[in-house]
This record gives structure tokens, C-alpha cells and sequence, in this order.
């Protein structure tokens, strides 16, 4: 994982994917959603209440499950207090894809810090959580 950080970005605009029910939460929300290169697997972090830190899920597309990795706060505890997520299909050439997070005017946040930009390799990420070898 990588920061990337931004001085006067300004404002980001972000847009839901998609709404979704899960263990009857109306308001979860999917914010990036990320399609690995070789097809196989799909990552989204998904929210809940502004209050809580998104959580990052790998599905797999063939076998139709999905897992929690890890919450955005545990990849870099500077993250805490970024409510809003956005970042579609960008993926590099050492695979690993991108997301930015910023807070929203809900944020304690808000005002005092702009946008981090993430860098997550899937596999790496993978193994320090002890997922595969």
C-alpha cells in the first residue's frame, strides 16, 4: 500500500455504484469497485453508517463468494474519519488498483484534510493477512 497525498485538491465529486441489502442494512453502499485483470476476482468497499469505516471484500466471480479483508482503517489507521470512496477499474501494471478517499462536510475531518489516494496489491494485502501463503 502507497499514500499519495494532495495539498489543495480541492473538492472531489464521488457518485454511489450501487445500493445494496446486506444483513438488512438499507443505507450499505458500494463505493469502488475493482475487476482484477485476469477476470477471476472483483473488490469493493463497501459502507455503512458515516460513522464506520468502509470495509474492503474480494468476490470471487466464479465462485460467487465473497470475503472481508480488512477495514480501510486497518490498512492505514491515518484513513479513519475518510467517509467517502471512490475509484473504479484502475489498475497498474504491478496490479495493484486505486482508490481515493476524502472526508465529507460530516467528517470531523472536513476542512482540515483533503484526499489520500491508496494503492492495494490484492495479493500482497493477501498474504500479510495471512490468506495464502
Amino acid at each position: 500500500m502507497s499514500r499519495i497525498w494532495e495539498s489543495g485538491f480541492g473538492r472531489v465529486a464521488t457518485a454511489r455504484c450501487q445500493r445494496r441489502r446486506s444483513r438488512g442494512l438499507a443505507s450499505e453502499a458500494v463505493w469502488i469497485f475493482h475487476v482484477s485483470p485476469d477476470g477471476r476476482f472483483a473488490y469493493n468497499l463497501a459502507a455503512g453508517k458515516q460513522d464506520d469505516s468502509a470495509e474492503l471484500y474480494e468476490f470471487d466471480l466464479t465462485t460467487r463468494t465473497s470475503r472481508k479483508l480488512c477495514r480501510v482503517d486497518e490498512l492505514d489507521p491515518h484513513l479513519a474519519g475518510f467517509d467517502t470512496h471512490t475509484g473504479y477499474g484502475s489498475w497498474d501494471d504491478r496490479g495493484r488498483f486505486y482508490f481515493v478517499s476524502f472526508p465529507s462536510p460530516s467528517s470531523p475531518k472536513f476542512r482540515q484534510e483533503n484526499a489520500i489516494v491508496t494503492a492495494i496489491d490484492p495479493v500482497r494485502l493477501k498474504q500479510a493477512l495471512g490468506l495464502i501463503p
